[in-house]
């Protein structure tokens, strides 16, 4: 299974069923208006002709638009400050790498995006938060990163979307031709 990053309310175990319904589908754009951490998109089975992906948080379409345009080296770069710092089991070297990637948010929104996955896959819970300094998820004392085979892999897959950040009510969704993916909770 492939995904970037952990998110609450992720569909990852029910992507065998998801794709069952999915792969029966004769449409040709995908649309998927509520994003999240991108599990449902990055597994799917059936090709599309157009993939719309969408989240109403801008901080997640950034982390998905860094990775879109972005280099396995800046990522690299950041994985090594990382370890260095040992974000895994220093609680205080945690909280300075939130800090530093923070800083990114508002001068270099590309390095913010990728520095994001480091803090999501590394908070407690995976459970994303922001607030209006950026992110503020607490030491989660774990660690995951990609290999460059993975990253290109994501990269690959995410090189052929529009990525927005928007409402619902404000996306321009075609009514023709066009599996909309809407998640719900059981």
């Amino acid at each position: 299974m492939t995904k970037l990053i952990n998110y609450s309310g992720t569909k990852i175990k029910y992507i065998d069923i998801i794709n069952e319904h999915i792969n029966r589908s004769k449409s040709k754009i995908y649309y998927e208006p509520f994003l999240g951490g991108g599990a449902v998109f990055f597994n799917l089975e059936k090709e599309f002709d157009e993939y719309h992906l969408n989240d109403i948080d801008k901080n997640i379409i950034t982390i998905f638009k860094s990775f879109k345009l972005g280099y396995y080296d800046d990522f690299k770069y950041l994985e090594d400050i990382a370890i260095n710092m040992d974000i895994k089991r220093n609680k205080e070297n945690y909280y300075k790498f939130r800090t530093i990637i923070n800083n990114y948010r508002d001068v270099e929104p590309y390095m913010y995006g990728l520095g994001l996955y480091f803090l999501c896959n590394s908070c407690i819970n995976s459970m994303a938060r922001f607030g209006p300094n950026g992110f503020n998820s607490s030491f989660g004392n774990r660690f995951r990163t990609l290999t460059e085979n993975e990253f290109d892999d994501i990269q690959s897959k995410l090189k052929r979307t529009k990525l927005t950040n928007k409402s619902i009510f404000d996306l321009n969704i075609p009514e023709d031709n066009c599996l909309l993916f809407l998640k719900k909770k059981c």
